[in-house]
């Protein structure tokens, strides 16, 4: 039977579970226990509302499981539990947007104040939950069932934990409490420059800023930034960061763990796990992502610095009219291509410092000195073993790179002073070529 015949939905608070048939024929009383049991419901089944499913209507839902709801016993606390919220200080909700200026850094400072927290963070407990009556979940899981006073519940990018004795985030950010309850703020935003007047900023969640980064000031979020102007500092966000206008951070690093897009990229270094867009170009900036770098449009070009994709390139232009020297990798992660590279220098510097030992050892030949004599052969030896040992990494590494796949490379024109590298393969354009397209885009092999 296809997964997609029978359809499980369990309940926010997992007291029930439901069934929706698709129109196939052939589903079995077994098909829907195996579906029940793939998604975890082992309690509370009724093998009648089973039946009523497979006999009744298709394409709606079925209550067919329920869990079982607990029974006071003796000593059970009377009155609403006792809970706690563990960020006291954040009372009413934090502002969304703060202006750049004279009085931002104490009001930046007043927001962070409030706390932090992550997904799944606890923002408030039952305290001894341990003596109310659990209920029994479709799932097997006991559950306390405990109602939560207004202030309390859950609100704004936050639900009560699967045990039922807390509330959690479900969205990293700035908790708070108010008169609907609990919540998480999740953005914020900054109107103006981030400058000597706001200081570096970190934020919890999502940070939008309307302005610039200023050269030598950073930002980071643990969710997306956006940014309406441009970025000539650096910034780190594990979500995306999308920018309005380009990047022009030399000497800065621009990191995302989700995607990078911007107008242009120039003079700078940006990193990302995730794909990177550039709208119109990359210039003499070293671009590195675990996935793919699209720079399209008419204008789209990359001209010098490096790229290293670890899927694939496209571009409309690839090079310049003066044979600027332009590198593009792809095919391998950035990842492995550094430790290559860190392997390559690590060989030429054994090399280096074995050539010199040789050259000191030869002008020291029929000195009086052994203890230079020998401490110099131990040295070369020492060399010499480093040197093997490089020399069969890169080696091995190489033969690595060969087995991998190795990637696309799409572009419009190419121009001289391209090198392109797929894998272990290399190719060095020295004349203008239209129209070329290397390797296999991941569209295409599906």
């Amino acid at each position: 039977m296809s997964l997609e015949n029978v359809k499980v939905i369990i309940s926010e608070d997992r007291m029930a579970a439901f069934v929706r048939l698709s129109y196939e024929t052939g589903i079995t009383m077994q098909d829907l226990r195996d579906a029940l049991a793939r998604e975890g419901v082992n309690t509370g089944i009724s093998p009648a509302a089973l039946r009523e499913a497979l006999d009744g209507q298709r394409g709606i839902f079925y209550q067919v499981a329920w869990g079982k709801k607990p029974e006071p016993a003796s000593g059970t606390p009377t009155g609403r539990p006792l809970v706690v919220f563990k960020f006291a200080e954040s009372q009413g909700q934090p502002p969304v947007s703060l202006e750049s200026g004279p009085g931002f850094r104490l009001a930046w400072k007043r927001l962070r104040d409030r706390g932090a927290v992550s997904t799944g963070d606890v923002l408030a407990f039952v305290r001894n939950a341990d003596r109310y009556p659990s209920a029994v979940a479709v799932t097997g899981e006991q559950v306390a069932r405990i109602e939560f006073a207004a202030r309390f519940r859950p609100g704004r990018n936050t639900s009560v934990f699967r045990d039922g004795t807390a509330v959690v985030a479900s969205r990293p950010g700035i908790p708070y409490q108010d008169s609907e309850g609990l919540g998480v703020m999740d953005h914020v935003e900054v109107v103006g420059d981030v400058d000597g007047a706001t200081g570096e900023l970190a934020f919890p969640g999502d940070l939008s800023i309307r302005g610039n980064v200023q050269p030598g000031f950073r930002v980071s979020a643990t969710g997306d930034i956006l940014v309406s102007g441009n970025i000539c500092g650096s910034a780190t966000a594990r979500g995306r960061i999308i920018v309005s206008g380009g990047i022009n951070a030399p000497g800065e690093v621009v990191e995302s763990g989700g995607g990078i897009s911007c107008r242009f990229c120039e003079n700078s270094m940006i990193r990302s796990a995730g794909g990177i867009t550039v709208t119109e170009a990359v210039v003499h900036s070293v671009v590195e992502t675990e996935r793919d770098l699209q720079v399209g449009g008419y204008k789209g070009r990359i001209v010098g610095g490096l790229v290293r994709a670890a899927l694939g390139v496209t571009v409309t232009t690839a090079g310049s009219p003066m044979g600027v020297p332009t590198v593009i990798e792809v095919g391998v992660s950035p990842k492995l291509r550094r430790e290559q590279a860190r392997m390559e220098r690590e060989l030429e510097k054994v090399r280096s410092d074995l050539e010199a030992t040789r050259r000191a050892g030869g002008s020291r030949a029929g000195s009086s000195n052994d203890y230079d004599a020998l401490r110099l052969r131990r040295m070369k030896r020492l060399l010499e073993e480093q040197e093997v040992a490089l020399r069969e990494r890169l080696k091995s590494f190489g033969e690595t790179l060969k087995r991998l796949p190795k990637g696309y490379f799409d572009a419009g024109k190419v121009l001289s002073g391209v090198r392109l590298v797929m894998g272990a393969d290399v190719k060095e354009f020295t004349s203008s070529i239209d129209r070329i397209t290397m390797g296999v885009m991941p569209r295409e092999a599906d």
